[in-house]
């Protein structure tokens, strides 16, 4: 009884830490993109409105762009060839939110700000940064070049011999083989593609009209076409943490669809209602099925739908067909078939469909780490330190190149004038930790005790094991 005791308090922080699953949302779309949900799934071409979870890397080609957007308001936008991942993406049972970033190269840009307790941090190859207040801040990692703008706000920079505080209009740059040195700049050169990531802006505002209703209080109308309900334009794709996923066509159907619920309103039609829980649902409609289809229609806000009869909102004209074959991940409406004249009596209703059969290949999938993945930070207790033989200079310096692979051309544009000689950080003897941010991802196993061999100097008995 005693072991077992001690075995329940190892196992208690794991429990105690959990938190629901956290999703994130490819936003704004051009040219090509493509994303990797789970480190088991193959590259898939990205879509607006797509689910992305704790792992989930995304890929941008040469002449694209894309944004990410995150549940507690952040955003990532990733300009031209670049590649990032979502490190760590966890909510802990006290409602603290972790988000962290992995920029392996390319053009980055990230915005927020941390909400109370909430952590926000970006790793970079040889360094990273932790937002405390609102901030914007551009990233551009080549083969043998780190660059970090901080456009707006304030944000930490840690690498593994020095952390200081970057404000905005200051750039920092350095070389991830030789993180002993780094620049200082007092000045940010611009890029064409800042533009384009300060014109972000919701999109809610723009596709529809918030309504004060009666019964169901602000609701929000889309501007569409007479005859158009909800869950009829997109797709159903798996996902491991939620079950069939709605993937809404519609340029705006992220909150729509995810957040609350659609009402047919008698007057103003088709509108949605936020609801009070901001808790993300993979889609909330009612599902039947039949021999040769699988219908599915939108449930009414407030409803607890078990499955015994008709939904609220049921009708003929609300519901949606598809062909849904048994252990596929993804399937769509289906234009082509046509609705029975009584769908009360060609399907039968259903809460949920079964779910695909889970190969078992997929537990031991594996991918390479990325270059951010080997960063490792030391943490100082101090707001702001000063650290000596650090000065600012008024241009970027040419990169040291690397010893391998060769030096490659960076992204960033040729910066003209002189080329002065970079500042020297030198910490003796660093301490180095993992990045900052507490991660409780499961049960905590230890070794216990050998309790067979006997202690040589009973005056002394060893402690280890425990």
């Amino acid at each position: 009884m005693q072991r077992a005791r001690k075995w329940l308090l190892v196992l208690l922080p794991g429990v105690l830490w959990a938190g629901p699953a956290r999703f994130a949302r490819v936003g704004e779309i051009e040219g090509g993109v493509h994303v990797q949900v789970h480190a088991s799934d193959p590259w898939l071409q990205a879509a607006r409105n797509i689910p992305l979870v704790e792992s989930s890397r995304i890929s941008s080609e040469a002449s694209s762009r894309v944004e990410v957007e995150f549940d507690e308001g952040s955003a990532l936008r990733l300009v031209d060839d670049a590649l990032a991942e979502i490190s760590d993406y966890s909510q802990l049972s006290t409602g603290q939110r972790i988000t962290l970033i992995s920029l392996d190269h390319g053009t980055a840009y990230f915005t927020g700000k941390p909400h109370e307790n909430d952590s926000l941090g970006i790793a970079l190859p040889g360094a990273q940064i932790a937002l405390r207040h609102a901030s914007r801040v551009r990233f551009v990692v080549s083969d043998n070049t780190t660059e970090i703008a901080v456009l707006e706000g304030a944000v930490r920079f840690s690498t593994p011999t020095a952390e200081i505080e970057l404000r905005h209009g200051q750039m920092v740059t350095l070389n991830p083989a030789n993180r002993a040195r780094f620049n200082l700049l007092r000045e940010i050169p611009e890029l064409e593609s800042d533009k384009w990531s300060d014109q972000r802006s919701t999109e809610l505002e723009h596709a529809g009209n918030w309504m004060q209703t009666d019964a169901f209080g602000l609701v929000w109308k889309p501007k569409v076409s007479d005859g158009w309900a909800p869950f009829q334009t997109g797709e159903w794709r798996w996902y491991d943490e939620l079950g069939y996923t709605w993937i809404a066509a519609e340029p705006w159907g992220w909150k729509p669809y995810h957040y609350g619920r659609w009402l047919q309103h008698a007057s103003l039609g088709w509108v949605w209602s936020p609801g009070s829980r901001a808790t993300f649902k993979p889609g909330e409609v009612y599902w039947m099925t039949a021999r040769n289809f699988t219908a599915w229609g939108p449930l009414a806000p407030g409803e607890d739908w078990r499955g015994a009869a008709p939904p609220r909102q049921f009708a003929a004209l609300n519901t949606t067909l598809g062909r849904f074959t048994p252990g596929t991940t993804v399937f769509a409406p289906s234009a082509d078939l046509p609705k029975p004249k009584d769908l009360l009596t060609a399907a039968a209703f259903t809460v949920a469909l079964p779910s695909p059969p889970l190969v078992a290949a997929r537990l031991d999938a594996a991918r390479e780490p990325l270059r951010a993945a080997g960063t490792k930070l030391i943490s100082f207790a101090a707001d702001s330190i000063s650290i000596p033989g650090i000065s600012y200079v008024d241009h970027a310096p040419a990169p040291t190149p690397a010893p391998q692979p060769p030096a490659a051309k960076l992204l960033s544009p040729p910066r003209p004038g002189p080329t002065p000689q970079p500042a020297v950080v030198e910490v003796i003897e660093p301490v180095e930790v993992y990045y900052p941010y507490p991660v409780y991802s499961g049960f905590i196993i230890l070794n216990p005790p050998d309790r067979t061999k006997k202690p040589k100097d009973k005056e002394k008995p060893s402690h280890g094991g425990s």
